[in-house]
């Protein structure tokens, strides 16, 4: 970005407001890989996180959670996702960073993670996003907001239906530019929520650039699936995943014509660790507990590498097994190979609004063949060619997608994953990551001007 005045480059500082991996979250996942492929960019001169946390015990060298090395020296602050007044203090730190570095020449950019709940206690009171926005719009800041949460059905809960109408409102009011993952929430929200025109933009969800030296049948190897056709589902478990309807709908599969093909449903994760805090690990007892309702023959790997059977008997391994849970916080490094080890991609989310999908997004980046749930998400995936669409809460559709992708000869199998993989390199994270960058240059030039 060159300055009006003198015509010199002048450099970036961003400041990401977001949940920080090693909390366990989609968003947290997704801010790493934005944060990690937008500070290599030349015009990056620096960069602060502001990391949203629901516990402030000081445990790891005066910080709450244990951040990379290359992450820690960046935290610039640490807030209380419980306490309003804490965002305010983050947003006033905030704005005396932009203000020092400005005194050098450097102007400041900020991006905000945003879903309902995350800037607060509930979805009810204490969203404290619009306070934020406020604040730096008034010391003229550049801000871009990351919309992860798209709402557009009306709540029986009338107060919490005014509340997020007057967060989104407040949102678009002082946002500069708010980002939709998929392209329909753009329409939804002007009509909803009265966005005015040329304040959303539409810039897909990242897919991870992760090369996999190992083929699909040495890594089903490596995990004991060999020549079996490998349906999964990987990541963070809670009872929005709809997994009691994946578990039923494939039960049916093992009774049917494809059944001599052995295919094997795996159940990669373990519960969000906010749910598990809340309930423990209810909901994921509940899907091993509806496997051995449907007599389908399991095993559960644990934390380990113990191997039981579905009662808790312990087994030397799981070969014969037809549903395998991993249940265990899984690796950065396994999720690519997990995902480029199986066949089918199974995400039966139950939100009809979801309209952002980690899982989603990097199983079309692996090439993979994807059951997914009617959601906006993958309703925009479907339109492109890409996914195998299934009704919510129907494990009877399940079941017929499941054996419609085994039966599919083999060219016809290789085309669809070829159509998954022409979208996924339109989105790898370092396209992403700039096309945020060179908006935010954009904005920051605007606001200089």
């Amino acid at each position: 970005m060159k300055s009006q005045k003198t015509g010199i480059r002048q450099g970036l500082y961003l400041e990401f407001f977001s949940t920080i991996v090693p909390r366990g979250c989609g968003i947290a996942a997704y801010n790493r890989d934005h944060v990690n492929n937008t500070v290599i960019d030349p015009r990056v001169e620096g960069w602060g996180l502001f990391s949203i946390v629901s516990d402030k015990n000081k445990n790891f060298n005066g910080l709450s959670l244990p951040y990379a090395p290359y992450e820690r020296e960046h935290i610039r602050y640490e807030i209380d996702q419980y306490n309003p007044k804490d965002f305010d203090k983050a947003g006033d730190k905030a704005v005396e960073v932009a203000k020092y570095m400005k005194e050098f020449g450097i102007l400041s950019g900020i991006y905000l993670q945003h879903e309902f709940g995350l800037y607060g206690k509930n979805h009810k009171k204490d969203d404290s996003i619009v306070g934020l926005l406020k604040k730096f719009y008034e010391n003229n800041i550049a801000t871009v907001t990351i919309l992860h949460t798209v709402e557009t059905k009306s709540k029986e809960d009338k107060s919490e239906e005014e509340h997020k109408n007057n967060v989104m409102r407040g949102i678009f009011r002082y946002t500069d530019k708010a980002v939709c993952i998929s392209p329909s929430a753009i329409k939804m929200l002007m009509e909803k929520y009265g966005a005015p025109r040329g304040k959303l933009i539409h810039i897909p969800h990242g897919v991870p650039e992760t090369i996999i030296s190992e083929s699909r049948e040495e890594l089903k190897g490596k995990y004991d699936f060999s020549g079996r056709h490998v349906f999964t589902s990987i990541g963070h478990i809670s009872r929005g995943k709809g997994l009691e309807y994946a578990i039923d709908g494939f039960a049916e599969v093992l009774k049917g014509e494809y059944k001599d093909k052995n295919p094997v449903f795996f159940i990669a994760g373990t519960t969000h660790e906010d749910i598990a805090r809340q309930e423990g690990e209810v909901y994921w007892e509940s899907c091993v507990k509806r496997a051995r309702e449907r007599k389908i023959p399991g095993a559960i790997i644990d934390e380990k590498g113990k191997i039981t059977d579905l009662y808790g008997k312990t087994i030397e391994d799981i070969k014969g097994k037809k549903i395998v849970f991993l249940h265990r916080k899984l690796k950065d490094k396994e999720i690519p190979e997990i995902m480029h080890m199986s066949d089918t991609g199974v995400v039966v989310n139950l939100n009809e609004e979801q309209y952002s999908s980690g899982p989603g997004s990097q199983w079309t980046g692996r090439s993979r063949i994807t059951i997914g749930t009617e959601s906006i998400f993958f309703k925009d995936l479907e339109k492109q060619g890409v996914g195998l669409l299934v009704p919510f809460r129907d494990s009877g559709a399940i079941a017929d997608r499941m054996n419609h992708v085994l039966g599919l000869e083999r060219v016809h199998f290789n085309n669809l994953e070829y159509l998954a993989s022409d979208i996924g390199s339109t989105r790898t994270w370092p396209i992403i990551a700039t096309a945020k960058l060179n908006l935010m240059e954009k904005l920051i030039m605007h606001r200089a001007a």
